[in-house]
C-alpha cells in the first residue's frame, strides 16, 4: 500500500517534475541540521528550494511543541491525532508549490508517526499508516527519504548533554535503542520508497555530501 506520487505539471516550458525529499531520523541524530544544510546547499546551486518541518506552524503543531517543551506527552492515539491535524495543514501549504519547478524538503513526515506512534508507542504500523491515509490522503510519495543515524553511544551523549529532566526526554532515553533500530529498518519496512541511510556521526560537510550524492543518483542534481 503506497502513498501517492507527486504529479508532473505541464507548463509552457514542458513538464516540470516537482521533487519531494523527506529527512527523517531520531532526535539527536542531526536530522534538522542536515535538512537545513541541504536547503542551503541546493539554493546556492541555483535550485528553487522550500523547507518545511513537522509539526507544522499551525495551532495543532504549536500545541505539540508546547507539550513537548513542558515535558508532557499524551496517550499515543490522541498524540497521533494532534500530529495528523498539523500534518493536514502542512499538506495544504505544500500544495501551493505543486505547479512550480521546486524541490520540497520536509523535516519529518508521516514516516515519523509510523515509527514513533506506530512502533515505539505501540499503536501498530498498519493502524498508523491507515489513519495517515484517511486524514492526509494527499501525502505524496517522496522521491527520496534520507534517514540520519549515529551509533547508540553517540546519540546517548548528544541527548544527555541537552536533557531537561522532562518525562518526554526520559521516555526517549528508555526507548533509544529501539528507536534507532526502527529507523535503520526503514529501507526494509518501506521497500517501495527510495530510502537512504545517512551517517551523521561524521562532520556536517561529510553528511551533506552523502545526501547530495543520493540526489545525484536520482538525477535531481548533477
Amino acid at each position: 500500500m503506497e502513498f501517492f506520487q507527486l504529479p508532473n505539471f505541464t507548463t509552457d516550458k514542458g513538464v516540470v517534475p516537482v521533487k519531494l525529499v523527506i529527512v527523517e531520523g531520531a532526535d539527536g541524530t542531526g536530522k534538522t541540521t542536515l535538512a537545513s544544510n541541504l536547503e542551503r546547499s541546493l539554493t546556492l546551486k541555483g535550485f528553487n528550494v522550500k523547507l518545511f518541518r513537522e509539526p507544522w506552524d499551525d495551532p495543532s503543531g504549536k500545541l505539540i511543541r508546547e507539550l513537548l517543551r513542558r515535558g508532557e506527552f499524551l496517550d499515543p492515539l490522541p498524540e497521533l491525532m494532534l500530529f495528523l491535524s498539523s500534518r493536514a495543514s502542512l499538506m495544504r501549504e505544500l500544495e501551493r508549490y505543486l505547479n512550480q519547478d521546486v524541490i520540497l524538503i520536509s523535516d519529518r513526515s508521516y514516516i515519523s508517526s509510523l515509527v514513533y506512534q506506530g512502533l515505539i508507542r505501540g499503536l501498530g504500523w498498519e493502524l498508523v499508516r491507515e489513519l495517515n491515509r484517511i486524514v492526509c490522503p494527499q501525502w505524496y510519495r517522496p522521491d527520496l527519504v534520507l534517514v540520519t543515524h549515529v551509533p547508540i553511544q553517540v546519540l546517548k551523549e548528544r541527548l544527555s548533554s541537552s536533557l531537561k529532566n522532562s518525562s518526554y526526554d526520559r521516555m526517549k532515553l528508555q526507548d533509544l535503542e529501539s528507536l534507532l533500530e526502527a529507523y535503520q529498518m526503514l529501507p526494509e519496512l518501506l521497500p517501495h520508497l527510495n530510502v537512504k541511510l545517512i551517517d551523521t556521526s561524521v562532520s556536517q560537510e561529510e553528511a551533506l555530501s552523502q545526501a547530495l550524492g543520493a540526489l545525484r543518483e536520482l538525477g535531481v542534481i548533477t
